[in-house]
């Protein structure tokens, strides 16, 4: 790697500018981790090509993705040494089979992606570049007094987390697979989907103390999601003392029980109906995983 070797990276002081392109909270964390200087892009190419020629000159670019709006302009049009970083968290980088974006997705130096699943999924797509697996985290402190309330309802109350996009997020997978049990349910983001019945409310997006107090009153939390690559609202329910169930396609599922792992909506309905959750969620294996969120250009 040149001038970009472990050594001469310590010693070396890099510029680094981060192209915010949505504003995810765990992506903003990266970049101040890695002391970037952040640079909002807003949504769309057009915004982006605006806001590009108001960069400053930089040695490396951690961006969220825009589709690496033409692999950052050209490397900032063509400086010697410039690195991209891309943060791997949509899900058309991993679903997309573009040939022109399987081609792009090469131009990238560093892609950092959560956890195992992150990197499995990446590699299908054809990334041959260097991967760094990083894992979120979330403010486990203000769950502490949710995690010390004893669920007692026998009632199956179900929590989930899901903004935007219902479909990749699987509220109907979640509603088929409830369809004969006795339960309810609390979906909690800003969305579009409208349940058949009214075992689901929709209660849109929350404050932070308004999320805990429905978390608070449930006993089950459920991730039915097409594709997460990790799944921040799992960790927080987690935290919040609720027993998970993840579909198999969320890259939290490494810390959570098999048995608490479904496929489809059927899957989902067998587990419910064992009515019997306890510890699904592997806190000593989270705990153990390198949380460090410093970019690293070395090849494992």
């Amino acid at each position: 790697m040149g001038s970009w070797n472990k050594r001469n990276w310590e010693r070396c002081s890099m510029k680094i500018i981060g192209l915010v392109t949505g504003g995810h909270e765990f992506h903003i964390k990266i970049m101040n981790e890695n002391n970037a200087e952040i640079h909002n892009m807003g949504k769309g190419i057009n915004r982006f090509i605006t806001e590009f020629f108001k960069l400053p000159d930089g040695d490396i670019y951690i961006t969220e993705s825009n589709f690496y709006a033409p692999i950052i302009i050209k490397k900032i049009i063509q400086r010697k040494n410039v690195k991209i970083v891309n943060i791997g968290g949509s899900r058309f980088i991993f679903k997309n089979t573009n040939f022109i974006l399987k081609w792009l997705i090469n131009k990238i130096d560093l892609m950092l992606v959560e956890g195992e699943f992150g990197e499995e999924n990446i590699q299908k797509v054809g990334y041959k570049g260097i991967i760094q697996i990083i894992y979120p985290t979330c403010d486990s402190k203000k769950y502490e007094n949710s995690s010390k309330k004893i669920r007692e309802n026998k009632k199956i109350k179900i929590c989930t987390i899901a903004r935007f996009d219902w479909k990749m997020k699987g509220l109907d997978i979640l509603e088929e697979g409830i369809k004969d049990i006795d339960c309810e349910v609390n979906i909690i983001g800003k969305s579009e989907y409208k349940p058949k019945t009214n075992k689901i409310k929709m209660l849109g997006d929350l404050s932070e103390e308004e999320k805990i107090k429905t978390l608070e009153k449930c006993n089950l939390y459920v991730q039915p999601s097409r594709f997460d690559t990790f799944g921040i609202a799992v960790l927080e329910a987690a935290y919040a003392g609720l027993p998970i169930l993840v579909s198999d396609f969320c890259g939290v599922k490494e810390f959570v029980d098999k048995k608490c792992i479904f496929k489809n909506s059927e899957d989902l309905n067998k587990i419910l109906k064992r009515n019997k959750f306890e510890n699904t969620f592997n806190f000593d294996k989270f705990k153990k995983v390198n949380k460090n969120l410093k970019i690293n250009f070395e090849k494992k």
